[in-house]
Parts: structure tokens; sequence; C-alpha cells
């Protein structure tokens, strides 16, 4: 019943606001498979494990890799032909924030990419596996196509798997990048290399939500394309322009920012470890 009002909600927004460039309807398959990542435990490997109220019979789940506190989701779309690869989000969004490591590096051949450094340290963590596993998937399914997703620090370490696949020319077809209430992840260089990629963006945030607004942008900081802000009530939402437009996430800045009861709430839909499970 949740799924299917969902995805009403989904078609109901696109008749009224939404253009080509956003589809409701894959991120709504993107918002529960991200909201799964919490409701798995570190040991689910087999399909009877796939029982959650957002883990949808639409997809159909392969297996997860956990490491490092950090827990990463595999499975197949028929409907789309498509993987999916979505990374969970941290636990405790306070103590996260307030452990965010605001040093940048430059681990790519262009040295003027940068990065936050405890994302891509955790991300590196990960990052053979996760190919690993995708390489096999792929073999096995057929397909190429790739749908990347994660709410939280989970969508900043999605966000380094497109860049990630997309700068190394990796053997991977990404449609889709679709995040939930992201961190800022790198610097303008960064983000201007997603202007280049030929990959649809849904960079959701949610109203008030604090996280899109760390680490802050006077420490070098700027998000990549693609915002759609959602109202309070997630009724209406707008596709922004740029990377920082003033009059949609950003409007809040820089006195009212503050909100964590909006960081787990997308789209209607009660997130992270505490969310519908």
């Amino acid at each position: 019943m949740w799924l299917h009002s969902l995805f009403l909600l989904a078609t109901t927004l696109s008749v009224f606001t939404a253009t080509a460039a956003f589809d409701p309807v894959t991120t709504g398959i993107a918002l529960n498979i991200s909201q799964a990542t919490y409701c798995l435990s570190d040991t689910s490997m087999e399909s009877d494990a796939w029982d959650c109220a957002t883990c949808s019979s639409d997809v159909t789940f392969e297996t997860t890799h956990a490491a490092h506190g950090e827990l990463v989701l595999f499975g197949y779309i028929a409907e789309r032909g498509s993987l999916f690869v979505a990374y969970r989000g941290s636990s405790n969004i306070q103590n996260w924030i307030d452990n965010v490591q605001i040093r940048q590096e430059s681990p790519y051949s262009d040295v003027s990419v940068g990065v936050e450094h405890g994302m891509y340290s955790l991300y590196a963590s990960l990052r053979n596996d996760v190919l690993s596993t995708l390489d096999i998937l792929s073999s096995k399914y057929g397909t190429k196509h790739l749908l990347v997703t994660g709410h939280s620090l989970g969508g900043a370490l999605a966000t380094l798997t497109v860049f990630d696949i997309m700068y190394a020319s990796a053997p991977f077809i990404i449609d889709d990048l679709v995040t939930f209430g992201s961190p800022r992840v790198g610097n303008d260089r960064f983000s201007q290399y997603f202007d280049k990629f030929d990959v649809r963006i849904a960079r959701v945030t949610h109203y008030y939500d604090m996280v899109p607004h760390v680490p802050e942008t006077f420490l070098g900081y700027q998000h990549i394309r693609g915002e759609v802000w959602f109202n309070e009530p997630s009724t209406s939402y707008v596709e922004c322009h740029g990377t920082e437009d003033p009059t949609c996430s950003d409007s809040c800045s820089p006195l009212h920012c503050t909100s964590t009861s909006d960081h787990v709430m997308y789209m209607g839909l009660p997130m992270g470890s505490g969310g519908l499970c």
C-alpha cells in the first residue's frame, strides 16, 4: 500500500510541476531502494531478506556489501533493464555532521579536483568490492546500465561512484544518479565535471534539511547540478538551476537551514534507521 501511494504521489506531481528533466517515477524507485538500505542487516545476502516496507517486488535484490560501517545494496530493475547500487546513510545524522572532515584531498589525475577527505576515504575503501560486484551482475543480466542512489552520506558516496566511473570511462552506462539530502562532496572543479557527464541527475533536497548545507561553500565546496527542491509537506517541488540556486534549498541560508526532521522525511517517506522499515 505504501509503495502504491508513493508512486501515485510521484505521478500526481509530474502532472503539474515536472518537466522532462526530472523523472518522478525513477526518483520514487530510487527513494524506496535508498530507504531499504537502512532496513537490511549487514549480513543480508539472500533474497528472503528482501521483505521490508520499501523492498519493492518491482526490483530484484541481489546482494549487499558491508564494511567500515557502511552497507551497499545491489540489484536489478527488470522494467528498466538496469542494475542498481545504493548506499546507506549515517545512522546518527548530527554526530556525522559534527565529524565531517572539511579537509579536501585530490585523488584524481586532474589535481584541481578536490573532494572531502572523509567521504572519499570511505568510498575508496568500498570501491573495489562495488565495481567487482557490478561486473558480476553485469555479466549475469547482460546489461551495463546503472542507477546509482543514496540518502544523506549515502548520497555523497553515490555521487563519488558516478564521478569515479565517468571520470575513468569505466564500462558502465549510468542512466541516473538520484540522491536525497546529500551533503556537498567536492569543490567547483569536481562540480564542473558533472556538467560534462551525460547522466540524468536528481539531487533531491527537502525544505530546510541541514545536511545539503555542509560542508559550507566558504570552505571551498560546491554542489553538483540537478537539484530538485521539495516544499515542507512534499506536495510540490522546484527544478533548480545551476549548482547553488539561491531560490531553492540555499534560500534558507544562512540562518534557517537547521532541520534534521526535514532530513529524515523525503517525498513523504520517513527515511533513515528510524524510518519506514
